[in-house]
């Protein structure tokens, strides 16, 4: 299960709290807080929530058919998904190398429901796929049973992930990330080859006390491309608001 399944919802109740000035209130820990339900967004908000979208759509650049040829060797995070995380190695046009990259299918995104609602440059790239030089499979990726295995985890709490990671040495190590980061830093003295198995957090029967012993690679640097010149439609429930 992808991404945008685990934060689909946040995601959305984001869009709402920014885009809707009307709202009805709510009562949580004895605060007064602001929510509004699908009857406060206008269709004038709708559309112009679909411009905004626009404009983000066409600041991703297309493939080259070089590139999606190289990108097509690659298997995605999620070979039974939509195809969104296409984690590699890339080399750019100056000749620089990145070892820990994701490469997403924005289209792929967008039809499964995403929302491309760009708080603070969140769907802003490092690099445009423009300078990728060559796409080519990482020596760091986590390998790929295992990252299917994690694509049919659940977020355990609002906007983060937990999941264990078993090593051959008989350790169990708890790990905060998600299906579409798939590069980790491990501990020192373990390697991908020492993983044997992962399994999801159990918010019932495990018990977490807030700290974790592997995280995301820090390098990570994501593209993003569109394949077409117009933006796909979307499943998203926000297009699907009465006015």
């Amino acid at each position: 299960m992808g991404e945008i399944y685990r934060n689909l919802h946040c995601l959305i109740l984001m869009v709402l709290l920014c885009a809707a000035p009307s709202v009805s209130a709510q009562v949580l820990g004895g605060d007064q807080i602001k929510v509004p339900t699908p009857r406060d967004i206008s269709q004038e908000e709708v559309i112009e929530r679909s411009n905004a979208e626009d404009r983000i759509y066409a600041g991703f650049e297309k493939l080259s058919l070089v590139q999606q040829d190289q990108l097509n060797k690659i298997e995605p995070s999620d070979p039974d998904g939509p195809g969104l995380y296409y984690p590699c190695s890339v080399e750019l046009v100056d000749g620089t190398v990145i070892e820990n990259a994701i490469i997403r299918n924005m289209d792929a995104y967008l039809r499964e429901g995403g929302i491309l609602f760009d708080i603070e440059g969140a769907f802003a790239s490092k690099f445009p796929v423009t300078e990728i030089k060559r796409i080519f499979p990482s020596k760091n990726r986590l390998p790929i049973e295992f990252s299917k295995e994690i694509h049919t985890y659940w977020e355990t709490g609002m906007g983060y992930l937990l999941f264990h990671m078993s090593f051959d040495d008989g350790s169990k190590k708890i790990v905060a990330g998600g299906a579409a980061t798939d590069f980790y830093d491990l501990p020192a003295g373990y390697a991908l080859e020492n993983i044997v198995k992962v399994e999801p957090f159990d918010r019932e029967t495990d018990v977490w006390s807030g700290e974790t012993d592997i995280l995301p690679s820090e390098d990570i640097v994501i593209f993003r491309f569109r394949e077409s010149d117009i933006r796909p439609s979307t499943k998203n429930p926000f297009y699907e608001i009465n006015p």
